[in-house]
């Protein structure tokens, strides 16, 4: 199988921004926890555009702010689908079917150290995209990352502690063949104040850029400033 010939949908749910990152209230200021939570999407907007494998990215969530970002990078961002994150979830694989794509991936906006090369190796592992692909998370025993074939797609997420090994089961209980991917930057998504320092630790631009996006924020999205910042 040719994958250049096939139709990939990669699916980043997004909470509006005065939501997210509230294990780091103790950390950062409000405006800094939103200034992170598009400072990771930005990332991995960057990195889903970087795969060689044309990847159709849809943002589903999010606010005026998140869209704002997304159409910047001429990204498709879409309402909130589902009363939670894997009823939305699901809801996004099946609208992805509807319209034909082959297949249909789940990536985390908060994965501070993916690369290109990450998503590269999740699509790699589906052997052609016919197998499930679960990456495990490195804390809780969750799931960072989906991919699932059309074949398939009456898989059911189940995102939240020990998802990993519930979609293990649920491969099994269909019989559905699956591969595990284990690629470094998709394993480690940042939550807590312990997942924070890590970051400044091992990533040198870390709060330089975490600065840079906070100004971007309290200059209300001025173009000038996001400009700078969109390939980051």
């Amino acid at each position: 199988m040719n994958i250049q010939n096939q139709k990939i949908i990669a699916i980043v749910p997004v909470k509006p921004l005065n939501d997210g990152k509230s294990r780091l209230i103790d950390v950062l200021s409000e405006r800094q926890r939103q200034a992170l939570s598009l400072m990771l999407l930005n990332r991995v907007i960057n990195c889903v555009k970087g795969v060689k494998d044309s990847i159709h990215l849809w943002i589903i969530g999010g606010d005026p702010t998140v869209e704002a970002l997304c159409a910047k990078h001429g990204v498709v961002c879409l309402n909130e689908l589902g009363e939670d994150l894997n009823s939305t979830l699901y809801k996004g694989f099946q609208k992805a079917f509807e319209i034909n794509a082959d297949v249909a991936m789940y990536i985390p906006a908060d994965l501070p150290m993916l690369e290109t090369q990450d998503l590269t190796e999740l699509i790699n592992s589906s052997e052609g995209l016919s197998r499930l692909v679960l990456c495990q998370a490195e804390s809780d025993g969750g799931t960072n990352a989906l991919l699932v074939p059309k074949d398939m797609m009456a898989f059911m997420p189940q995102l939240g502690d020990n998802s990993f090994l519930k979609h293990i089961q649920i491969a099994q209980v269909n019989s559905w063949r699956f591969n595990f991917c284990n690629a470094p930057g998709m394993t480690f998504d940042l939550d807590t104040p312990r997942d924070f320092d890590r970051c400044r630790q091992e990533l040198p631009l870390f709060m330089r850029d975490l600065d840079q996006w906070t100004k971007v924020l309290k200059d209300s999205l001025s173009l000038s400033t996001l400009d700078a910042l969109l390939s980051g």
